[in-house]
């Protein structure tokens, strides 16, 4: 980057990437404001709005905790606990189509015949 730009400037263009619909890049500068200081609130909840816009639910939660920690804020509150009860949902999801896999294969393997040789 040119001329060694500091926390604030990296996450003001962080946000104004997210607006332009870019939350890969937005993520990128906001990790890049975390680096130069790990207590910005405004970096996490940039990051944090990006990974929800992702749908990335589990570094979102941890984001957007990590943010309300530092500076509470009721709007990330909601965000954060709709981000908690997606990451929940799609944990469900998971488990619940690994023991579906999991049963399928059981009954394929099972009821499969042995060809019979003549």
């Amino acid at each position: 980057m040119v001329g060694n730009p500091n926390a604030m400037t990296l996450s003001k263009r962080g946000e104004l990437l997210l607006k332009m619909k870019r939350p890969k890049a937005a993520i990128s500068d906001a990790t890049a404001a975390l680096k130069k200081n790990p207590d910005s609130a405004k970096a996490l909840k940039l990051r944090g709005k990006a990974h929800r816009f992702l749908s990335m639910w589990a570094e979102a939660v941890t984001d957007f905790a990590a943010c309300q920690q530092i500076d509470y804020d009721d709007d990330i509150a909601d965000m954060h606990k709709y981000c908690t009860k997606r990451k929940v949902w799609h944990e469900k999801m998971a488990v619940r189509k690994a023991k579906h896999e999991a049963e399928a294969a059981k009954e394929g393997y099972n009821g499969e015949s042995a060809p019979e040789a003549k």
